[in-house]
């Protein structure tokens, strides 16, 4: 199941979004010398904070590939305007 469906994911049988973030997950397990990638049931996403127009721009390419969380996911509550917390999307 596992490696099977990170294969399919890393290929680009999952859309373009899931083979974007498999790339970077393999690239990365691949510098820590990581064995093996591990099933995950929630996520947190750390670094979601705007550090300039790279972030930004790699932020707007996940979402015009579709990317969405596949499990539950928690962001850096910092990174929220207090006093705009009710607008667009709010």
């Amino acid at each position: 199941k596992g490696p099977a469906k990170q294969l399919a994911m890393l290929q680009g049988d999952k859309g373009p979004a899931k083979q974007l973030a498999m790339r970077i997950l393999c690239r990365t397990a691949a510098l820590e010398r990581a064995d093996a990638l591990v099933e995950i049931s929630q996520a947190h996403i750390d670094g979601c904070t705007y550090i300039g127009p790279g972030g930004l721009a790699f932020a707007e390419r996940l979402a015009s590939l579709g990317a969405r969380v596949a499990v539950p996911t928690t962001l850096n509550a910092n990174s929220v305007d207090r006093r705009r917390w009710r607008g667009p999307g709010g």
